[in-house]
């Protein structure tokens, strides 16, 4: 079980890692301001904090187990919605509205996804 949890998050973290460069090049290329750039990949770094901090409040509530496969299929969503989302050709506005929604759920389950696995591991 451990091990699993070690290769699933390890994997999402380095499938995770890959986004960061390609962003703003895509973004550069449809047109989009680059505050609007700042702002999208800024407010998952604010997501995030905030799930470490309320990640015990939610692992009392619900079992280790659980809360990490619900992170896993936020994560899957957020991330494949908003790979769809960077397909289509919408106004700046549309785009960062539903891109900072998309990144908050990113933030939220990726840091409970951190919080849970390593809590596991340890």
């Amino acid at each position: 079980m451990t091990i699993f949890i070690i290769l699933l998050t390890s994997t999402v973290f380095t499938c995770y890692g890959i986004f960061a460069p390609f962003l703003p090049l895509e973004m550069e290329n449809k047109g989009y301001s680059q505050s609007s750039t700042g702002y999208i990949i800024g407010i998952y770094n604010f997501a995030n904090i905030i799930a470490c901090i309320t990640a015990s409040n939610l692992v009392k509530k619900i079992s280790r187990r659980n809360c990490i496969m619900l992170s896993f299929l936020l994560l899957s969503f957020s991330m494949l919605s908003f790979g769809f989302l960077m397909s289509y050709q919408i106004s700046e506005t549309v785009f960062v509205a539903i891109a900072l929604i998309l990144r908050v759920f990113q933030g939220l389950s990726v840091g409970y996804l951190n919080t849970f696995s390593l809590s596991l591991i340890g």
